[in-house]
């Protein structure tokens, strides 16, 4: 295991303590959990990156579905959080949960753009 590897691993136990003391919290605003699912996103493209040494050409790619994956995440995040509470009223509202899918495409072009750019980044320091 190289050192950028363990650096990863110590950002997953950061993320993971982040958010298991942002659960029992009474938070009603999903920018936390926007950011949670943006993150884990990136962490795990990173790792796929570290562990089997993916072509840059494919960087942009990655990018893309792991922007993708930033709204159907943090839906997730969103109902365990609502399931570990179960008050009468939960904390995320449906209208809530629908604009985080909603902004899955732009998360999506997000993605491809960090991931685009880490192309050219690898590309110019290469040559």
């Amino acid at each position: 295991m190289n050192a950028f590897q363990r650096r990863l691993r110590w950002c997953w136990f950061l993320v993971a303590g982040a958010i298991l003391f942002w659960l029992p919290v009474e938070d009603v605003n999903f920018t936390a959990v926007t950011i949670f699912s943006a993150v884990i996103c990136c962490l795990g493209v990173l790792t796929l990156q570290s562990r089997w040494n993916l072509k840059p050409r494919t960087y942009a790619w990655l990018g893309f579905f792991a922007g993708l994956g930033v709204g159907p995440l943090g839906v997730l995040l969103m109902v365990f959080k609502i399931g570990l509470h179960s008050h009468s009223r939960p904390d995320f509202t449906i209208v809530q949960l629908s604009s985080l899918i909603q902004v899955t495409p732009i998360w999506g072009l997000i993605g491809f753009l960090l991931g685009l750019g880490r192309y050219l980044y690898q590309l110019s320091r290469n040559q």
